[in-house]
């Protein structure tokens, strides 16, 4: 029986060199500019019209940290708090940040609680 070569790129299993890590610079390339593409997509709010729904509300929600405005789209009125509370999840400042680990620190607490 052969034994696997273990200089082998986890994705595509290319050869790789002693010391190069576990993914191709080929792979790792690929997957930086998914992420780019993916970021870039959440920074600008791109949505598909084919995902729009016709009767939608665009609303702003502005994040209580830094200031910065997001837009959502609604079926109906939402309320200020609940704006912003989508505003901090999307914001990516530091304070949000912080906000969002603390959430889940709750969020734990909570269901080691139950």
């Amino acid at each position: 029986m052969g034994k696997k070569h273990p200089y082998r790129c986890a994705i595509c299993h290319c050869y790789l060199d002693p010391g190069e890590g576990r993914i191709c610079s080929d792979c790792l390339e690929t997957i930086q500019r998914a992420e780019e593409r993916k970021q870039a997509m959440r920074d600008n709010d791109v949505i598909p019209v084919s995902v729009r729904v016709p009767e939608s509300i665009v609303e702003v929600g502005v994040c209580p940290f830094c200031g910065q405005g997001y837009e959502f789209q609604t079926i109906g009125q939402a309320t200020d708090e609940l704006l912003e509370k989508w505003a901090v999840q999307k914001c990516g400042c530091i304070d949000a940040r912080l906000e969002r680990m603390a959430e889940e620190e709750r969020r734990k607490e909570e269901r080691r609680r139950r």
